[in-house]
C-alpha cells in the first residue's frame, strides 16, 4: 500500500495536534501537582482548608491522599499522551470486541 502525500500530510497534522494537545493538557496536571505540593509545605496555620484543631496526624493522612490521587491524575493522563501519540502516529487503532 502506497501512502499518498495528502494522506502524509493529514498524518503530520495528526500527529502534531495530538502532541499539542496532550502537552497543555500535561502541563495543566503538573501546575496541579505543583499547587498540591506547595499546599502541603505550607504551615497548617496558614491554610484556608485546613481547621487548626486537626490531629497533624489527620493532616499527614489528607495531604498523603492529595497527593496520591494528583499522582493518579497525572498518571492517567500520562497514558492518554501515550496513547494519542500513537494515535497521531499510526491512526485510530481498533479496539478489540469486548468478550461477554
Amino acid at each position: 500500500m502506497t501512502t499518498t502525500l495528502i494522506e502524509a500530510l493529514r498524518a503530520d497534522a495528526r500527529v502534531k495536534l495530538a502532541i499539542i494537545h496532550s502537552q497543555n493538557d500535561l502541563r495543566h496536571a503538573m501546575a496541579v501537582l505543583t499547587e498540591a505540593i506547595d499546599l502541603m509545605r505550607t504551615a497548617p496555620e496558614d491554610r484556608p482548608d485546613r481547621p487548626l484543631e486537626a490531629d497533624p496526624a489527620q493532616r499527614l493522612a489528607a495531604d498523603l491522599i492529595t497527593i496520591e490521587a494528583v499522582r493518579a491524575d497525572l498518571a492517567a493522563r500520562l497514558d492518554a499522551h501515550e496513547r494519542a501519540l500513537e494515535a497521531g502516529i499510526f491512526g485510530p487503532v481498533a479496539q478489540p470486541p469486548a468478550t461477554p
